[in-house]
């Protein structure tokens, strides 16, 4: 982790102690270069009750200011190697260095961190959600994510090093299989702890755990 001190003049003397009143060209001036979302075209956000947001370390990670563009795409589930079951909502974002068509991305070890509002029609599914990205190479990513509620609306937040497709699936859930038996785990004494089935089709287990069936 990185801690910056960002230093401004509070007051007396001539601000930088060489007493000609002129400040020296001295005093450190706050970043000027922002991140915007310009473009939200893609139909997926489309009537949605919130916003698409952006932000970034700007002073480390641009040479410049930044639009972000939220469009729709051509891409297809096959292309996402997903399941025939899995529900594909596709859509892309682009980065543009601000006023032109020219391409952006952060520095290497910077990221951009974007909040999506839930569509309406995924609120009931939104526990389901993955966010999940295509790179240009044709390599497959299901992105870490967290729901966030502010001011009443959903919005799933993640953040981006790569901007190219990316989609929002609810994958499919999986059946449940009698002949394979019935799943456990292994509690801190050894004992088994069978797993109940929960809501949406899924179990539910403690994380780390290693999961068996009998």
């Amino acid at each position: 982790m990185t801690v910056y001190a960002k230093w401004t003049y509070g007051g007396g003397g001539d601000g930088d102690n060489d007493g000609d009143g002129d400040n020296g060209g001295s005093s450190v001036k706050p970043s000027e270069k922002t991140i915007t979302v310009t473009e939200t075209s893609s139909g997926l956000f489309s009537g949605s009750m919130g916003k698409i947001s952006v932000s970034a370390n700007m002073d480390n990670a641009f040479s410049n200011s930044v639009e972000v563009k939220v469009t729709d795409t051509g891409e297809d589930k096959a292309s996402f190697q997903l399941g025939a079951g899995d529900e594909f909502y596709p859509f892309d974002i682009s980065l543009y260095i601000k006023g032109t068509n020219e391409k952006t991305q952060p520095a290497p070890g910077y990221a951009v961190t974007i909040s999506l509002p839930v569509p309406e029609n995924l609120l009931d599914k939104k526990e389901l959600l993955d966010v999940v990205h295509k790179s240009d190479s044709g390599k497959v990513t299901t992105l870490a994510s967290r729901l966030e509620q502010r001011n009443g609306v959903w919005y799933l937040v993640f953040e981006a090093t790569e901007f190219s497709p990316y989609a929002l699936v609810v994958r499919r859930a999986g059946s449940y299989d009698e002949s394979a038996g019935v799943p456990y785990y292994l509690n801190a004494n050894g004992n088994k702890v069978f797993i109940g089935l929960a809501a949406n089709g899924k179990y539910i287990a403690p994380e780390g755990v290693t999961v068996s069936v009998m």
